[in-house]
């Protein structure tokens, strides 16, 4: 599997251990029986820290190591099972840095595919220009929006609604800065990449061209300009990621799970209303916490499903985010877009118009990914808060639904249809936000007598331990797969019998699934062997990368030389 380019979601890095301790006694305790635990399991720990996760969870703790120590992939699995196996540890699990991407525009092998699968494919009135620098708010109906005429307190176009952004940080741009003065409000951000109070950063044009997808203000300068969907919004920017030393075209960043999870918390803290997330990687159960304080917390958490990869990625994965996936301005489905059943909606992804910087030159270009299709939505979560007034909604809905709930279903029922081309893995439809702004507000009495409680229920109900995952977790990442073919060739992938499989995989489900989504040759081999159907109606040599894939009969020699499996994983193989 050598000679494969840099992809996203590959390369991983040590980033810490998270632990949660059995809560028996008070914070200060648990943290030195972590520190003593963490000592006993890596040998030496001189220079770890042991740093308390949140206040919600004083049981839990992040053991970081040196930046000039940090173990192998390897060897933070190996912590992670002797940190499992030990009494006064409830579970462990490890977080690494992984490889961000920033498509730009879309790859050669998949613009062809897009040109065959839509070329008999008629124009439609729905369409828009891809020259005119306001067809993706266009598209999702923000100029009727920003129309409407609120209820009594509601305020137009995101006033008042405050957006939390962790991102690459930003850099300075008339487009974020000019318009309503104060809505930027950079010196509230934080930069968790430097720890210290600033977001701005040379490399932030990634967070710049999110943030004027989302809150740009309305047709501001002659020479060129683009409109947000919550032109009235303010926004907090928050860095999370960072530039990679050496980059490969398309991927220009790393970013980590510990990182966003800090941002997330902290932007429940300093009152956000709604997060915007146009990042996106593998599964992990702090961050999913903080996620779900976040909606306890009565803030609306929106996602990109991902970008060049065949499932939908994490947090927009979580069934607590609203989920979205990307098209185009002719309503086609952007072949660039991960999709999925967990995604809810589509919003504009190709050849969106964004806000950049050139040295001093400050402009506006087109870039591709879901980055801006998850921008797009938060604003639409904005606009729909301001219009109906937060207060008035949490009044209304009295803490029995969160508002994130109400949100999502209301953003569904509202939708254009799919994007052309969705085989039913793009969601609901295309956001539609005028038609969003005026649906009327469902009653308490019809919530309850919908699947709105159920959906709540199963977004906010506990999770079993990871020391105890093994093939659920496998299944979980991969859900557009058939769960039986999935199973087949999970079996081949690990070398036994189908029966066998549940009892190999108990407690090691978690780190089979890492290593199959950061290995694209292994990830793309075993979904070819379970016979995934690309969505949408294409065919799946089209759809994967050109990297190649392992074959089947080689998938589960593949899987055991990997150089970074731990002892255990390992050992669970079929020799």
């Amino acid at each position: 599997m050598e000679g494969i380019a840099a992809q996203p979601l590959t390369e991983p890095t040590f980033e810490c251990l998270t632990v949660e301790m059995v809560p028996d006694a008070e914070p200060a305790e648990l943290e030195a029986r972590a520190r003593r635990a963490l000592a006993e399991v890596v040998g030496d720990a001189e220079g770890w820290r042991v740093v308390p996760v949140h206040p919600a969870e004083p049981h839990a703790f992040d053991l970081v190591p040196p930046d000039d120590g940090r173990p192998t992939v390897a060897e933070a699995w190996d912590a992670t099972y002797a940190l499992q196996r030990r009494a006064e540890v409830v579970d462990a699990e490890p977080s690494f840095e992984i490889l961000q991407d920033d498509v730009e525009e879309t790859p050669p092998h998949l613009a062809a595919a897009e040109a065959a699968l839509f070329a008999d494919a008629a124009a439609t009135a729905a369409e828009f220009s891809e020259d005119d620098p306001e067809w993706s708010p266009k598209l999702v109906s923000a100029p009727q929006a920003w129309a409407l005429d609120p209820p009594p307190g509601g305020m137009r176009r995101g006033e008042g609604i405050v957006v939390g952004h962790p991102d690459s940080g930003f850099v300075r741009h008339r487009e974020i800065f000019d318009g309503q003065p104060g809505r930027f409000l950079a010196g509230r951000g934080f930069d968790f990449v430097d720890r210290d109070p600033d977001a701005e950063d040379e490399d932030g044009g990634h967070g710049l061209g999110t943030a004027s997808v989302l809150m740009s203000a309305e047709g501001s300068h002659a020479q060129g300009f683009v409109t947000g969907t919550a032109p009235a919004a303010s926004i907090i920017p928050y860095r999370v990621a960072k530039k990679r030393p050496v980059v490969p075209v398309p991927v220009l960043f790393r970013s980590g799970m510990r990182r966003l999870r800090q941002a997330v918390d902290r932007a429940v803290g300093d009152g956000c209303h709604v997060i915007s997330i146009s990042l996106g990687w593998l599964p992990n159960r702090s961050l999913h916490r903080a996620i779900r304080r976040a909606v306890e917390a009565e803030v609306i958490v929106v996602a990109a499903a991902g970008n060049l990869v065949p499932f939908v990625v994490w947090p927009a994965h979580y069934t607590e985010v609203v989920a979205v996936a990307g098209c185009t301005a002719r309503r086609r489905v952007w072949l660039g877009s991960s999709a999925g059943p967990r995604v809810a909606v589509s919003a504009p992804a190709r050849n969106v118009w964004k806000a950049a910087r050139d040295g001093a030159a400050e402009g506006v270009v087109q870039s591709d990914g879901t980055s801006f299709a998850a921008a797009s939505t938060a604003g639409v979560a904005a606009l729909w808060l301001a219009h109906h007034g937060r207060a008035a909604l949490l009044a209304r809905y009295g803490g029995e639904l969160r508002l994130a709930t109400v949100f999502r279903r209301l953003l569904g029922e509202t939708t254009d249809p799919p994007p052309l081309g969705h085989g039913g893995m793009f969601g609901k439809g295309i956001v539609n936000a005028e038609r969003l702004l005026a649906a009327p507000l469902p009653t308490v009495e019809s919530l309850r007598a919908s699947s709105a409680f159920a959906f709540e229920a199963a977004a906010l109900a506990g999770e079993g331990p990871a020391a105890t995952a093994g093939f659920e977790a496998v299944a979980d990442a991969l859900d557009a797969v058939s769960r039986t073919d999935l199973r087949t060739a999970v079996g081949r992938l690990v070398g036994v019998e189908e029966d066998e499989l549940d009892r190999r995989l108990r407690g090691v489900g978690p780190e089979l699934t890492f290593h199959v989504l950061t290995t694209p040759a292994l990830r793309e081999g075993l979904i070819r062997e379970a016979g995934f159907a690309a969505p949408p109606a294409l065919s799946l040599e089209a759809a994967l990368p050109p990297a190649g894939a392992l074959a089947p009969a080689a998938l589960h020699e593949g899987l055991a030389g990997l150089p970074e499996l731990s002892e255990r994983l390992r050992s669970r193989l079929a020799p």
